[in-house]
């Protein structure tokens, strides 16, 4: 093994040196390193207290920043930071990227490539993404809410685009959104005005409906809209509706001219 092998602290109270290995009568085969010693391994000027210069291989457990051994393969203590890849080999593994104090699980990367968040009580929400001046401006909470916050007023927060870059969805700053194409799926569509048995309001009793609410039967108020909203879905289903109505109304109406130009007709045959 190549290296350094410092002696330059004195022999202590337990006959250890800066670089010591034990003999007959000792724990055999324990390196024991002084508090001002190095050991490097494939360099002469170590810079931490074990400096490995190449490749490394541990075939049981590492444990980093613990006093204790741990029965994870791999244990970090504290605060870790990773500049390359990482990767699990082992078959059907999955990989956990935190645990809390009590040690569960928070985070897991499964081995399929999806990740799973164990909430703990008391948690606000599940993930978070903070700007660089430490602003919020992502959230996903517990119930499943999501929450986009923007950083700059004048910026849209969300897009989908092509291969090609054409936008394909996207949300504006000012609340406005734009899609290709949105589809609705709908129960009971009002395929039913045209059953004999559906019962249309006469001309008489929706002229006094419209006098007395203005607005047609069976649609929202302008205030309950204008504090609420309206459901895409629903509005379009009552929309039908009303231009069904409107259709059999008119089909009356032509019938009742048709029966007056017959009236007619037959008057002016008499004379």
């Amino acid at each position: 093994m190549k290296g350094i092998y410092s002696f330059n602290c004195l022999e202590d109270a337990n006959g250890y040196y800066p670089f010591w290995q034990g003999f007959a009568g000792w724990d055999y085969g324990r390196m024991i390193l002084c508090d001002n010693s190095r050991l490097g391994v494939g360099l002469n000027n170590p810079a931490a207290k074990i400096h490995v210069n190449g490749s490394g291989i541990i075939n049981d457990k590492l444990s980093i920043g613990t006093g204790e051994p741990q029965e994870e393969e791999l244990f970090v203590s504290g605060r870790s930071l990773f500049q390359g890849p990482m990767e699990s080999q082992k078959t059907g593994g999955d990989f956990w990227l935190a645990k809390n104090l009590n040690g569960e699980s928070v985070y897991m990367l499964r081995a399929n490539g999806s990740m799973k968040n164990f909430l703990q009580p008391g948690a606000p929400s599940a993930f978070e993404i903070f700007s660089e001046d430490n602003v919020e401006i992502f959230r996903l909470n517990k119930d499943g809410d999501l929450i986009m916050k923007l950083a700059d007023d004048t910026k849209d927060p969300l897009s989908i685009v092509s291969s090609s870059g054409d936008d394909l969805f996207k949300v504006k700053h000012n609340g406005e959104t734009f899609a290709r194409k949105v589809t609705v799926q709908l129960g009971n569509f009002p395929d039913y005005v045209f059953e004999p048995d559906y019962e249309l309001m006469t001309i008489s009793d929706l002229k006094q409906y419209i006098q007395d609410n203005h607005r047609l039967p069976n649609m929202p108020s302008a205030e309950e809209v204008e504090s609420q909203g309206a459901d895409l879905g629903e509005l379009n289903r009552k929309l039908v509706e009303k231009v069904e109505e409107l259709t059999l109304y008119v089909i009356q109406l032509q019938d009742q001219l048709d029966q007056v130009q017959k009236e007619s007709l037959l008057h002016k045959q008499g004379k």
